[in-house]
């Protein structure tokens, strides 16, 4: 086969004769040489493409041919009762990145060597998640109680710990850190936020932190529009200050005298409708009567000369624990309130722990229009 080099010499060869006998007859050479040429060519591009060809089908069948599946056993152990879960996930995704395993894989690589609770967590997840790894991890994770949230609170309470290595604590904190903000998956703009929202939910008051700590907040405008909110419930469930009781005149006081007490003070009223008669009790002798604030005998309490003495309060070490009600009428305030009669009247009677005297208004006594002059009975 004539190369095209040798064809191009012989061209530029008959080309160069000059001889008018002969120029006649070159002409058709001339020709067939430049067919001949250009045949040379198309064979040579369909030659090459054939290699092109069977070059991409070689790679096909590469391709096609399934590989054999990786023996994880080879490289990692069985997880045992007292290992660290989190170090052996961590372990566990070294190998696999090293080893180029198919991601999609791993879970099925990963659960022949799970026990206990990380086994039951592969046992729980749904089978849509069969092959989710990043879904599987967190399942066992939060069962180890290594949760985002949980990660937050061990930085916030960490402290240094003399009797361990300084190296290994620096990099426990920074792994917490790491497990708690995720900077792999997370902005320098949203680590900002989160710890920002932190500090601002632990700066809040105690009950407002403990209802708004309960809510999915992702964003820091989602924390102050719900302490906004909390702000906003808590007025409207405050209630209304009394203003008319405040405005009611003060009854004038009148000095007690010491040692009269009624003969027959009546006992417990039955309720309202109740038919039953009214009982007596026994008058206890006045000389056998002991004051609980001296101790001396031949009086009670409210007839006590000491009543400068300091009343006891739920603050007070020492001292009689004692209950009391002031007695308010009816009134539509809701604070501690029960139930009380006074002479067969029934009255709301605010609940205080502040102070050892019972307090009644001039004008439930008015309206009650007591039995017995200078004694009124209530009942709680």
């Amino acid at each position: 086969m004539i190369e095209s080099e040798d064809l191009e010499d012989l061209i530029q060869l008959f080309s160069g004769l000059q001889t008018p006998g002969h120029q006649s007859q070159m002409e058709p050479l001339m020709q067939m040489l430049l067919e001949s040429q250009r045949a040379q060519q198309e064979i040579s591009g369909a030659l090459l493409q054939q290699q092109i060809r069977a070059n991409d089908l070689k790679e096909q069948e590469l391709q096609q041919v399934p590989k054999s599946r990786p023996r994880a056993a080879d490289f990692i152990p069985k997880l045992g009762v007292t290992d660290d879960v989190e170090a052996y996930l961590h372990a566990f995704e070294a190998t696999a990145a090293r080893e180029e395993w198919p991601r999609r894989q791993w879970v099925g690589l990963l659960a022949p060597f799970l026990s206990g609770e990380a086994l039951k967590a592969f046992q729980d997840i749904e089978a849509d998640m069969a092959h989710d790894y990043d879904q599987l991890k967190r399942e066992i994770l939060s069962r180890q109680g290594l949760t985002k949230f949980s990660m937050a609170q061990r930085l916030h309470n960490w402290t240094f710990l003399s009797g361990e290595i300084p190296r290994s604590q620096m990099h426990e904190l920074i792994r917490v850190t790491k497990r708690w903000l995720e900077p792999d998956k997370h902005s320098p703009t949203d680590i900002i936020e989160t710890l920002v929202m932190d500090r601002y939910l632990r700066g809040l008051p105690y009950e407002a932190k403990r209802i708004i700590s309960h809510q999915k907040l992702t964003t820091a405008t989602e924390l102050v529009e719900a302490v906004e909110q909390y702000q906003a419930a808590s007025d409207m469930l405050r209630p209304p200050r009394n203003d008319h009781v405040a405005s009611l005149p003060a009854r004038p006081r009148v000095p007690r005298q010491s040692g009269l007490t009624p003969a027959n003070p009546p006992s417990n009223p039955p309720f309202r409708g109740s038919s039953q008669p009214v009982p007596h009790r026994v008058v206890q002798n006045p000389e056998d009567r002991q004051c609980y604030r001296c101790g001396k005998l031949g009086h009670i309490s409210w007839q006590c000369e000491r009543l400068d003495e300091p009343m006891p309060t739920a603050e007070s070490a020492s001292g009689p624990q004692v209950h009391f009600a002031a007695l308010l009428g009816e009134s539509r305030d809701r604070r501690p309130t029960c139930p009380v009669k006074v002479n067969q009247r029934v009255v709301e009677a605010l609940l205080d722990s502040g102070s050892a005297r019972t307090l009644i208004q001039e004008a439930v006594l008015e309206a009650s229009s007591p039995a017995h002059p200078g004694f009124i009975w209530a009942r709680c």
